[in-house]
């Protein structure tokens, strides 16, 4: 049975919408029919509490994907959703079109939405998926071309449908260019592409090439791919703040929770029963754990929680004075992990990802404090060395995983062996609390190769692979 939700349901209702649902609606089509009833929400596709609401609807005899404005604000959103829309439509052939709009009004509060023809088999693009991307920025430069720029270019806002197509979305976040100079159209673009991984920077030439082709009708310069570059890497650096400030806060990808004897980051996905009680109560979990490590700084241990192996790092308070320290810092070391983790899981960086962040206080001053994070299952590099020696494909993912930190612009801070794990044959790195933003990279290789100085064939190797990936020292 269905449930009628009314605009003010819509504007209280959780994060967690149940379906299905009905809306009772006023449908207005292209051609000026317009129709009233009752249409049927089977999917939540995203929902932004008392903001926006995108759902799977059955309307008109046909399948719909609806956008939904909420609030205060929502009239403004919606005329720029129709705008975009038009826009987008004009300049390239795999958009979404508006096929009708909506209002609801229950008398009290009234909403907006638009209505587009559903896309059937309908995948998220990938960041590796190469011809995609060079699609995406062929789109992009025919939508400059019409003298428009997206002021929210994600790859989440483009799909590719059961025909092949790459289809563009979000009208919203088209806007009109106030200021038509070709710098803006070019961060605009270093903006898109800040969205794919450093390991796709490589490809930058292509995307570039289809760019251009798209919108002028001509080559790529060498002036032009340096201009793009220089606003990836501005754009890619604001875009990861961005990110990381979302991390301690509450929001659709983390649930956050302030009190005043403790402060909660959870990943939104991870929130469930069994890490509901850890937070309550974090000993109950560890002292039935496997220890992995334990020392007066920190305490490692090996649990499960609602199903699912995790290792739980423990920040233990070795004294006042260390209690006072860590109080002072802006970011102490256990949010440096926190951060690192998302940040490098953001970057296309393995890592085992962090789920939650426990920190306990007293008044003013942090106390102890416990990260979350998954547990492969895998070994450290110093066994696997020990154990097998180091095959080629071995140090090959090693020299993968430091490129990528370099590509990044990240310097790991304690490159010992223990820190690199095997994981399906494929290298991640832990113990992030000292991963800063930096250039003083051959700091990182030194400490890695100082592990080997017992083992001179495995160094030799590993020198070798790094000086023919252009990071010797």
């Amino acid at each position: 049975m269905t449930v009628p939700l009314t605009v003010a349901n819509l504007c209280r209702a959780p994060r967690e919408l149940p379906v299905p649902f009905t809306l009772e609606v006023r449908i207005s089509f292209a051609d000026g029919a317009t129709a009233a009833g009752r249409v049927e929400c089977t999917d939540v596709l995203r929902h932004l509490p008392g903001s926006r609401l995108v759902v799977r609807v059955a309307a008109a005899g046909g399948t719909y994907a609806l956008k939904l404005f909420l609030g205060r604000e929502a009239q403004r959103h919606y005329r720029r959703e129709l705008a975009g829309l038009a826009a987008l439509s004009g300049s390239q052939a795999g958009a979404a079109r508006a096929a009708a709009t909506l209002e609801m009004d229950d008398g009290a509060e009234r909403a907006w939405g638009v209505l587009v023809p559903w896309i059937e088999g309908a995948e998220p693009l990938r960041d590796d998926d190469v011809a995609g991307v060079r699609e995406v920025a062929a789109q992009v430069g025919r939508l400059h071309a019409q003298g428009f720029l997206r002021s929210d270019p994600h790859l989440n806002n483009y799909v590719r449908g059961s025909d092949g197509m790459i289809h563009a979305l979000d009208g919203d976040g088209v806007r009109p260019c106030r200021w038509p100079v070709p710098g803006r159209y070019l961060a605009n673009l270093g903006r898109q592409l800040a969205e794919l991984p450093p390991a796709a920077d490589g490809d930058m030439a292509q995307v570039c090439q289809a760019y251009c082709r798209a919108r002028w009708d001509r080559d790529a310069t060498p002036s032009l791919l340096a201009r793009v570059r220089s606003h990836l890497r501005r754009q890619r650096r604001r875009r990861v703040r961005r990110f990381l400030a979302k991390t301690l806060r509450e929001c659709s990808e983390f649930h956050c929770e302030r009190a005043s004897g403790s402060f909660v980051a959870c990943a939104r996905d991870a929130w469930r029963t069994e890490m509901q009680a850890f937070v309550v109560d974090p000993e109950v979990a560890f002292s039935g754990a496997e220890v992995i490590k334990s020392g007066n700084s920190a305490t490692v241990a090996r649990a499960t929680l609602d199903g699912r192996a995790v290792v739980i790092k423990r920040y233990n308070v070795k004294s006042r004075w260390h209690g006072v320290r860590r109080s002072m810092r802006r970011l102490p070391r256990y949010r440096r992990a926190w951060c690192n983790g998302h940040r490098m899981v953001f970057l296309g960086l393995r890592t085992p990802r962090a789920l939650a962040l426990l920190e306990h206080r007293m008044g003013l001053f942090k106390t102890v404090a416990y990260l979350v994070m998954e547990d492969g299952g895998s070994r450290s590099l110093d066994v696997v060395v020990a154990e097998q020696g180091t095959s080629g494909s071995l140090v090959n993912g090693v020299v993968e995983a430091l490129a990528g930190l370099r590509e990044s612009g990240l310097v790991h801070g304690d490159t010992k062996a223990s820190n690199f794990l095997l994981a399906d044959g494929q290298i991640c790195l832990i113990d992030l609390d000292a991963m800063t933003e930096g250039v003083h990279h051959e700091r990182d290789l030194k400490r890695f190769l100082a592990n080997w100085d017992a083992l001179p064939e495995a160094r030799a190797r590993f020198v070798d692979a790094l000086q023919a990936a252009g990071m010797g020292l």
